[in-house]
């Protein structure tokens, strides 16, 4: 009796640890594939931030600013947009400069967008964007935009 019931308690626990198996490597999939589809998607978001940012320039040269994109080679997932008075550009960039930052987390399918309004104050985050659809191009593009906008009229 004793025996069947152990016999039954451990098939119990293979069976949950059989389906615990399976539950992960779905995720593992799943996780691979929302990687997988972000990493393309952090690449056309930075070429349309890029061109943006080239279609932007000469307006703010004609006002004496200056706009400027970083994309850090050491950091492949962080995109940065400068924005600076052309006269601050000998105190390499300093007080004046605001900036947008884009923070990539492929992983996550997402990218959190964070903002400072000069040099001595922090980043503070925007909101959180779900890079996994196309509408994220769009969005980011959008939202570098208007930060440009905001910028150029302070």
């Amino acid at each position: 009796m004793y025996l069947e019931y152990m016999n039954g308690r451990l098939s119990d626990a293979g069976n949950d640890l059989r389906k615990a198996l399976e539950e992960s490597a779905a995720q593992k999939a799943a996780s691979a594939e929302v990687e997988k589809v972000s990493e393309g998607m952090v690449s056309e978001i930075k070429d349309a931030i890029n061109t943006l940012a080239e279609e932007l320039k000469p307006v703010f040269a004609e006002n004496g600013k200056l706009l400027e994109v970083i994309t850090p080679a050491r950091d492949t997932n962080l995109i940065e947009v400068l924005y600076y008075p052309e006269s601050t550009l000998k105190q390499t960039r300093g007080v004046n400069t605001a900036a947008l930052r884009i923070e990539f987390a492929p992983k996550d399918g997402r990218a959190i967008v964070l903002r400072r309004d000069s040099f001595f104050t922090p980043f503070e985050k925007v909101e959180t964007v779900n890079i996994t659809n196309k509408n994220s191009v769009a969005h980011l593009a959008e939202a570098t935009y208007n930060f440009a906008k905001s910028v150029a009229v302070k």
